[in-house]
This record gives structure tokens, C-alpha cells and sequence, in this order.
């Protein structure tokens, strides 16, 4: 999306929503915490809101992700320098530490496409808000009772899910 006064892009997730278990006021405090965000580490995002059956997004464009980066360098038959997966390293564990020490998030689904780099050479984790409330808002009295997962990167801990 570009930003016409500016001409600035940005980007624009769309995520759908169920009308039946729709919490509105959930979906505000969870985009409210998104934009309080300012960690150079973490994706920003500037604003949200709820439009009939989807929630949109605005948040900072980036170029490309971890997962996209790694098939293109395994293609070429090569490999990531040791000193270029040190920087991906600290830089999300710099935007992972910030999410958890400053807005209280537990990320809980860090994976290579959940990690987007730019070609001025960021790399930033994206924590995508309403995650919890796409998946896992139910009636668990401790939300981290609740597993949540991608199949392609489930954790070794947790033998008893079903896929």
C-alpha cells in the first residue's frame, strides 16, 4: 500500500475473522500492544483496525523473509556466512527479549517466515498480534496451556499433539 501524502509503502496483513466468536475488545487490546512496539528489532506496526470479517494491519514494509532468503542461498548451493547468522541471531533475540521484557509477549510461533529482513540489511522479527486470538483464544485459564504451532516447526516438547 502506498501512503499517497508520503509516498511511502507500507504493508497490509489482512486476517480473517469468525463473526460467531468475534471479540472486538480482545482484537483492540491486542492491536494496541502491536503498536506500542518500538524496537528497531521487531516489525512495526502503525495502525489497525476491524472491517467487517477481517482485521487490516499497517505496518512497515519489508523486502523479504527468512524462509525465502534460505531456499534461494540452498539453491545457489551455497550457505550463510557465520557472521551473517550471528547478526540474524542477535537481531531476533534482540526483538524477542524486547516483546517479552517490555510488552510481556510470548512469541510462540519463531519461525524462518516470521523472521523478514530488508535490503538495507534489517532483519526483524514479526510477531503477528492477533495470532492468540486466531488460534488460541479459548477457554484455557492459562493461555499458555495452549499450544500453538506450525506443523513444520513443532517443538520436540510437545509429543502429544496431532497433526
Amino acid at each position: 500500500m502506498v501512503h499517497r501524502p508520503t509516498q511511502r509503502m507500507f504493508a497490509v496483513k489482512h486476517i480473517p475473522i469468525h463473526q460467531e466468536n468475534t471479540n472486538k475488545a480482545q482484537i483492540q487490546k491486542d492491536l494496541a500492544v502491536g503498536m506500542r512496539s518500538r524496537c528497531p528489532s521487531v516489525v512495526t506496526c502503525y495502525c489497525g483496525l476491524c472491517y467487517e470479517l477481517e482485521v487490516l494491519i499497517v505496518m512497515e514494509l519489508m523486502d523479504t523473509s527468512l524462509d525465502k532468503l534460505l531456499e534461494k542461498v540452498n539453491a545457489a548451493g551455497q550457505s550463510f556466512p557465520e557472521s551473517i547468522l550471528a547478526y540474524i541471531v542477535h537481531c531476533v533475540v534482540t526483538g524477542l527479549e524486547y516483546l517479552h521484557q517490555e510488552l510481556k509477549i510470548i512469541h510462540r510461533d519463531v519461525k524462518p517466515s516470521n523472521i523478514l529482513a530488508s535490503r538495507k540489511g534489517a532483519v526483524k522479527t514479526y510477531f503477528q498480534m492477533l495470532h492468540s486470538f486466531k488460534l488460541s483464544r479459548v477457554s484455557a485459564r492459562n493461555p499458555l496451556d495452549v499450544v500453538v504451532y506450525s506443523a513444520f516447526y513443532l517443538s520436540s516438547y510437545l509429543p502429544d499433539v496431532k497433526l
